[in-house]
């Protein structure tokens, strides 16, 4: 804590303050004590109020010194300081305009995610639903409860999730009940308890990426389809299904959906799947507008190169080119991210990136892909 600082004003009302040092005694006082003293073969120091005044102004005066030290030492300081910002610098002047503000928006950003984390897994429950347009499917992740069944609360994530902000159609699946197999818990049971749901569905391939996207990411394998009760599903083509398995790895490009420009950006998986991640890569350069996808690649970093070593993907990118902490640059990565675990790989090492915190990730070492996309409240 900053000593306070007095001024000479100040300090002299203090020591006005003080008592005189006047000898009050008569003279046949002093006479009295000079002759005592003569007397006494021991010498006595006596302590009068005289004297003790002046130890006391004494003492304040050295208890006030150092302030006059100090604030001559912090007047130099400032002095030094301001000779600085006045040089015509003008690196300096930025800094000294906007150096809080880029700090702030720099702190911001390294809490930045648009993915869940594995450590943070525990608690959250992944739902898929298609856009308005149903030309895609989104999943999300929604904090649930921990140790509760996953598809007892993802019907109740299916019942009272809504937020239109987001641009999805989340009543598409209100008539469908899910709840794990007695006989199998990697297994889960979907009822479909209106058939009307599918309605709205241009086709049966978007129903069943939104029933995988809901399930695959909670570590579920096998789909067993009901309506009202009794086997198998119906679907708009006619084809009717009764099983259906979930892949961990889709082999899935990821993209960017944004409903509109003052929407929330999420990260959504594309509906066909390629031939090699290099493949994903370069169709996560350009626009998917069947899909009402946007690219999450940036145009810069046309040139990327991988590498796998064993579990881990090496992501190389062209030297020279700069990066930043900010929005498309943590989604970039994020979406390669989701991509290298869509094609089974358990962490990426990302190579020429001149910076060492991206978001949530040190990017100077390998980071592991994530859990699942889109965390929401």
């Amino acid at each position: 804590m900053k000593k306070p600082e007095l001024s000479t004003e100040e300090l002299e009302e203090i020591l006005q303050q003080l008592p005189s040092i006047r000898d009050r005694r008569t003279v046949a006082e002093i006479y009295e004590s000079l002759q005592l003293n003569k007397l006494s073969k021991k010498k006595i120091k006596y302590w009068s109020t005289p004297v003790l005044t002046g130890i006391a102004a004494l003492l304040i005066i050295a208890f006030i010194s150092p302030y006059f030290f100090e604030q001559l030492e912090e007047n130099k300081t400032d002095e030094g300081k301001y000779s600085t910002l006045q040089q015509p610098n003008e690196k300096n002047n930025e800094a000294a305009l906007f150096g809080n503000e880029q700090t702030e928006l720099s702190k911001d950003n390294n809490e930045k995610t648009f993915v869940i984390k594995n450590e943070e897994s525990n608690n959250m429950i992944t739902v898929a639903f298609p856009d308005k347009e149903t030309k895609t499917v989104v999943p999300l992740s929604i904090e649930g409860t921990q140790g509760e069944n996953r598809a007892e609360q993802i019907n109740d994530i299916l019942k009272t999730f809504n937020d239109d902000e987001l641009g999805l159609n989340t009543v598409a699946l209100k008539g469908i009940t899910m709840s794990i197999s007695h006989e199998n818990p990697a297994e889960v049971i979907v009822n479909l308890e209106k058939p009307e749901t599918l309605d709205s569905l241009k086709d049966e391939t978007l129903f069943n990426q939104i029933i995988s996207e809901s399930l695959r990411w909670q570590g579920f394998e096998r789909v067993k389809f009901y309506t009202h009760g009794k086997p198998g599903i119906a679907l708009k083509g006619g084809e009717r299904i009764e099983y259906m398995k979930l892949n961990q790895a889709e082999k899935k490009g990821y993209f960017i959906f944004e409903d509109n420009e003052k929407a929330e950006k999420l990260l959504a998986p594309s509906n066909n799947q390629y031939n090699s991640i290099i493949d994903a890569f370069k169709a996560m350069k350009k626009e998917m507008s069947a899909q009402n996808l946007k690219p999450s690649i940036l145009d810069d970093f046309s040139d990327i190169t991988v590498k796998a070593d064993g579990n881990i993907l090496n992501v190389n990118f062209k030297d020279g080119v700069s990066f930043e902490n900010s929005d498309p640059y943590i989604m970039m990565l994020e979406a390669i991210l989701l991509t290298a675990k869509d094609f089974g790989y358990e962490s990426v090492k990302f190579n020429g990136i001149d910076i060492g915190r991206i978001g949530k990730m040190d990017v100077t070492k390998s980071v592991e892909v994530p859990y699942s996309p889109n965390p929401v409240k």
